[in-house]
This record gives structure tokens, C-alpha cells and sequence, in this order.
């Protein structure tokens, strides 16, 4: 017995419809949604939501993940601070300096180690040259929220000596607590839950949310024929509170006064970056990422420091791309 042929044609969709593994956020677009916080910056990207602790800590959640599932990365090598720990503890990336915010998802995390199984953000702010600018240029942007008097200043350099690229920039932020139509606390609910209601509420405003940062950056790159070898120090130093929440009790129908925690960080970073171009059949280029951080954040209770967390971290990457092979 002879079957009859059966023939299966199909067509490929357009690959502006195809769901890719990785998606990025520059140029105009990132300018537009750049906000104080990462997961602010990205919430609006297909798959990612922003896991808010009040208005000074936004991390970035990919399909429901985050914590340490999600990797956030600062041109190609971990952050290495705390913020997978707890999701009141920030990140050290300051957005507006970003000139490229890379989502990845599924198998294109495979690269960036074990621990990514949700996703992983990785940040592309230049401050180590991969190119001889074509000409000096500084960058300045100013900006201000109403809403909590937030004042933002961020301004980079980027110059070049014969075969040597040179970039610089600085950061500051500052803001007051946040405003709130009404009470800040559902008094309400905190009876129903507590028999009492919360002393710390406030109306107007959420109390504790005001937030300072500042920090820079300064780097190097040295080219040559076939690649580039560049450094760079830089430094993110910052204070922000957390929102007052319902003060709680112990058994009893007095409830008591809740702590105004407030969360003193800085971190010292010293990034390694390189990349040969090899000419060769088979061999495409090799490139090297080598990243040390000194991160320490004090966690201040009602103005007294109470619990100190230090992280000293190096971490290292070695990678060689080839050409995709051809029939």
C-alpha cells in the first residue's frame, strides 16, 4: 500500500511579530522613560514590571521573576550589590547615564551564568570607551518632578588624545518625601487589622521617602589595529528612606511607635575591558570583562545605625566568538 505525498508549506512571519529572547531600550525611548529607579526605567518593556518599595527602590521583574533569579548587570559584569537580598534594598545603577538597557530572557541569559534563570538586565552606560569618539562632546540634562520636588542632574564627557578615548561623567539626585492625596495610612483598615489605629500616619505626604544620591565615574581605553584595552573607577554613594509603614504591636491594643528606617549605601568599582579582533577563518574576536566592587550599606534606624552589610566581589569573563558556520 502507497500513501499519497502530503506537502506542508509554511510561511515565516515578519520578524518585527517574532518574540525575541532579548529586547533593548535606547536613544530617544530610553531618554523618555529614564526614571530614578531600574524597574521604573523598564516597566513599560514586554515582560517586565517594576517591584516598587516605595518611590526610591524600583527592581526589575521579567515574567514574574526577580530577586536573585533576575542578574543585574553593569556592562557585562554583575552589580554585586544587595538588591536580590531584599526587595527594600536598591540598585547601584543610576539610569539617565544609560545609553543602553538590555532585557534578557529564556535561553539568551544562558551566557550570563546559572544563577539568571529569570532574566537578566544588563546596563551599557560607556564608561569605558569602545570607540575613538570622532569629536569631544559634553552632555548635560537637568531634570525636575513636581510631585516631591526631585532635582536631577546628570552630565558626561567623552574626548580623545591620538589613540587613547577618555570618558567622565557625574550624577546627583535629590528629592523630599512624596505626595499623597489624603492620609498616607488607611486608618481604617489598620483598627480592623490592629484594634487601634497607627500613630505614624501622615496626610499629604508619605513620610520617610525622601532620597540623596551622587556619584561618577572616570575611564580609559587604549586602541590599537585589532582592539582596545580600557579601565575605569567609579563611584555611587546614596541615602533613601522606606515608607513609614503601620506600627504593630506586641499583644497588646497600644501599638508601638514605628522606626524610620533609612538605608546609607556607596560602592567603589574598579572595571577591566578588552577586546582582540582576530583575523582568522574560523575566530571572530576575544574579549575580557573583569570587575571589582567594594559595595557597604548601613542600615539606619530612626537615625542610628543598626545592621551593616558588606560585599567585596571580582568577577571575571573570558569570552571567544566565532563565525557562524556556513554549508
Amino acid at each position: 500500500m502507497q500513501l499519497e505525498a502530503i506537502e506542508v508549506n509554511a510561511t515565516r512571519e515578519p520578524t518585527a511579530q517574532e518574540i525575541s529572547p532579548q529586547s533593548s531600550l535606547k536613544g530617544t525611548a530610553l531618554q523618555q522613560r529614564g526614571s530614578s529607579t531600574l524597574g521604573a526605567t523598564l516597566q513599560d518593556e514586554l515582560g517586565v514590571a517594576n517591584a516598587s518599595f516605595g518611590p526610591n527602590v524600583g527592581l526589575p521583574v521579567i515574567r514574574g521573576q526577580q530577586g536573585p533569579r533576575t542578574r543585574v548587570m553593569i556592562n557585562g559584569v554583575g552589580s554585586h550589590d544587595v538588591s536580590a537580598m531584599s526587595p527594600d534594598h536598591g540598585t547601584t545603577v543610576e539610569a539617565l547615564l544609560a545609553k543602553e538597557i538590555r532585557v534578557l530572557r529564556g535561553p539568551a541569559t544562558i551566557r550570563n551564568g546559572g544563577g539568571a534563570i529569570g532574566g537578566a538586565v544588563e546596563v551599557i552606560d560607556g564608561r569605558i570607551p569602545e570607540r575613538i569618539p570622532t569629536r569631544s562632546s559634553l552632555n548635560t540634562q537637568v531634570r525636575h518632578g513636581s510631585n516631591h520636588d526631585e532635582d536631577t542632574v546628570v552630565s558626561e564627557l567623552n574626548t580623545s588624545f591620538r589613540q587613547l578615548a577618555l570618558h567622565a561623567n557625574l550624577h546627583g539626585r535629590n528629592s523630599n518625601d512624596i505626595e499623597v492625596p489624603g492620609a498616607a495610612i488607611d486608618q481604617a483598615a489598620i483598627t480592623r487589622l490592629f484594634y487601634a489605629p497607627s500613630p505614624s500616619n501622615t496626610r499629604g505626604y508619605t513620610g520617610n521617602t525622601s532620597a540623596r544620591s551622587h556619584g561618577g565615574s572616570v575611564g580609559a581605553s587604549l586602541f590599537g589595529e585589532q582592539g582596545y584595552i580600557g579601565v575605569s573607577l567609579s563611584r555611587y554613594a546614596s541615602n533613601y528612606g522606606i515608607p513609614l509603614g503601620p506600627a504593630h504591636s506586641h499583644g497588646g491594643a497600644v501599638l508601638d511607635t514605628p522606626e524610620a528606617v533609612r538605608i546609607d549605601m556607596q560602592q567603589e568599582r574598579l572595571d577591566l575591558k578588552g577586546e582582540w579582533f582576530i583575523e582568522n577563518t574560523w575566530l571572530e574576536s576575544l574579549s575580557l570583562r573583569v570587575g571589582k566592587s567594594r559595595y557597604q550599606h548601613d542600615e539606619l534606624s530612626n537615625g542610628q545605625p543598626q545592621t551593616r552589610f558588606n560585599n567585596d566581589a571580582v568577577e571575571s569573563r573570558l569570552e571567544l566568538k566565532h563565525h557562524l558556520a556556513h554549508a
